[in-house]
């Protein structure tokens, strides 16, 4: 991954965390998250990104997706509310597969998420 790939999926990654605070703001103890779990999120999505910096083969990639799919299952699972919208939503999809996609994996139009994806 080139530090540019890797500035963009940062870029991402904070749009994300503003958009999870920004709602958290807005709706108040409703939306049914917190700060730690936005945080435990952004940490999941980092370490995957993180991970995939090195060399990857298809196999290696697409267990790294379902690794990371699977921990966002279980933060997502323990908010009240869920912790992903679908705005997030798209915004952790589009992470997870153009970090896949920068490592080696062509991924196209797909979603490598949607298998194990429950939010």
């Amino acid at each position: 991954m080139t530090p540019e790939q890797t500035a963009e999926l940062n870029h991402l990654q904070s749009r994300l965390v503003h958009e999870m605070e920004t709602y958290m703001e807005e709706v108040g103890e409703e939306c049914g998250y917190t700060t730690e779990d936005i945080d435990a999120s952004t940490a999941v999505l980092a370490a995957y990104v993180a991970t995939l910096s090195g060399p990857a083969n298809p196999e290696s990639i697409i267990a790294e997706v379902q690794k990371t799919v699977m921990k966002l299952n279980a933060i997502s699972e323990k908010c009240h509310a869920g912790l992903i919208e679908t705005d997030q939503r798209e915004m952790i999809c589009e992470i997870i597969n153009q970090a896949a996609e920068y490592a080696g994996l062509p991924v196209g139009s797909d979603d490598l998420t949607e298998e194990w994806r429950e939010w």
